[in-house]
């Protein structure tokens, strides 16, 4: 093993004392010192640990493999910070926060690291909370403007459903396609600011009427935006109405200006919305929607985003108008 000192008792008081669980190991991977809560957690005594290899006794979801902390940090000794979950026998997991830390030797040596782990049990418990909390705002959200705009009766819904379907089939990870399909349901949340006989008229809207209408994109960005999201979902909401080739609204923006998930919020609210039944007009039906997607691909419309709907269209995964 290694010549790391050995924990003096004043140390080793303050060591046991600590609420994280912390072991020391070599650049060996021997476990040299582990404290009581950590032994608490492996239900283990010191006994059964110390001298034994980290791998085979303080086993992590991360180990025997290049993401292991301890490999990283014999490559480059430095501070590393990850979330992982350490496996027991029983096949249950608890969820950690890991700190790895080196050890360095007056000489400048490493001789080896510190491993602490906070247990995060709990919050992943209270953010599951929040997260479905979150999810029925959302809603709540969607459904206002439906009071206020019976006649789109689900169109937000439908619209977010083909959102999440083009984003998985793009290969977005799981936070992602969540940002949008959030976006997506709440994305004409500015029509709350809308005169409802605009919003319900039955025939076509005057130039002023239809510029009133068009601040909804802005308003909804000023509704949400102050909302603490992980994603810029306020952003996407923003850009729905956006052109590839700058003639969209309200901004302006064209291209890669225009975020990912507000070019494929762009076509889905499209394609729904051409589908479907408006106080002015009939459907136009699903073949006209394709028709306007295909016709303006790169002009409005992102061209792999529309490729990707059109696959989605064809292998019906999802509803794309009212009944």
């Amino acid at each position: 093993m290694n010549n790391i000192k050995k924990l003096t008792n004043d140390t080793s008081q303050v060591f046991n004392a600590v609420q994280d669980s912390l072991a020391i190991i070599d650049t060996e991977f021997n476990v040299i010192n582990i404290n009581t809560t950590y032994l608490k957690l492996l239900k283990k005594d010191a006994k059964e640990v110390i001298g034994k290899k980290c791998y085979a006794v303080l086993r992590g979801s991360r180990c025997s493999t290049e993401k292991c902390p301890l490999k990283k940090i014999i490559r480059i000794p430095k501070v590393i910070e990850i979330e992982t979950e350490k496996c027991f026998p029983d096949g249950s997991r608890v969820p950690l926060i890991l700190t790895a830390t080196p050890l360095i030797s007056d000489r400048g040596k490493l001789t080896g690291m510190i491993q602490s782990f906070k247990d995060i049990t709990d919050f992943k418990l209270s953010s599951k909370k929040l997260e479905i909390v979150l999810d029925e705002v959302i809603k709540a959200l969607s459904v206002t403007v439906e009071v206020r705009d019976p006649y789109t009766y689900g169109h937000q819904e439908r619209v977010a459903q083909i959102s999440e379907k083009i984003a998985q089939k793009m290969g977005f990870p799981e936070n992602q396609v969540k940002a949008l399909w959030m976006a997506a349901t709440i994305h004409d949340v500015g029509k709350i600011y809308v005169p409802s006989e605009f919003l319900a008229k039955p025939t076509q809207l005057t130039e002023i009427e239809f510029a009133v209408i068009k601040t909804h994109s802005t308003v909804g960005y000023s509704i949400i935006k102050n909302i603490d999201f992980d994603l810029p979902i306020a952003e996407i909401v923003y850009q729905h109405h956006e052109k590839m080739d700058g003639s969209g609204y309200p901004l302006g923006v064209s291209g890669e200006k225009i975020l990912i998930e507000a070019r494929i919020l762009t076509i889905a609210d499209v394609v729904e919305a051409m589908s479907s039944h408006r106080p002015y007009r009939p459907a136009l039906g699903l073949d006209k929607a394709i028709e306007e997607i295909k016709k303006n691909r790169e002009t409005f419309y992102d061209p792999d985003v529309v490729d990707i709907c059109l696959q989605v269209i064809k292998e019906k995964g999802v509803k794309f108008f009212a009944a």
